[in-house]
């Protein structure tokens, strides 16, 4: 009788333990899980925040690109507008010479 109560208490004792040890390694696997979880979280949040940077960046090049292109073609126009109206000055200027100076040559 005492040798089933010493062999009971026994394998009582020694599922305490593996109980215990059990549990120390549930608790560890629930904090190797918790940590793993934290840190792809910060990887997501990190990812998010970089794709968002890259589209800010990409979004600011675009419209400096659009404002150049727009300040170079206003640019231009008014370069070709004053040449074509200096241009038309100066024929109008050489045609009223031309007609003076025929009506001279006929007078």
């Amino acid at each position: 009788m005492h040798r089933m109560k010493a062999c009971i208490l026994f394998l009582a004792a020694l599922m305490k333990k593996k109980l215990q040890i059990f549990s120390s390694t549930l608790y560890q696997d629930q904090f190797y899980c918790n940590k793993v979880a934290n840190t792809a979280t910060a990887v997501t949040i990190e990812t998010i925040v970089s794709h968002v940077t890259v589209v800010i960046v990409v979004v600011v090049v675009v419209v400096v690109v659009v404002v150049v292109v727009v300040v170079v073609v206003v640019v231009v126009v008014v370069v070709v507008v004053v040449v074509v109206v200096t241009a038309a000055a100066v024929v109008e200027v050489v045609v009223v010479f031309a007609t003076v100076s025929a009506a001279d040559a006929t007078v």
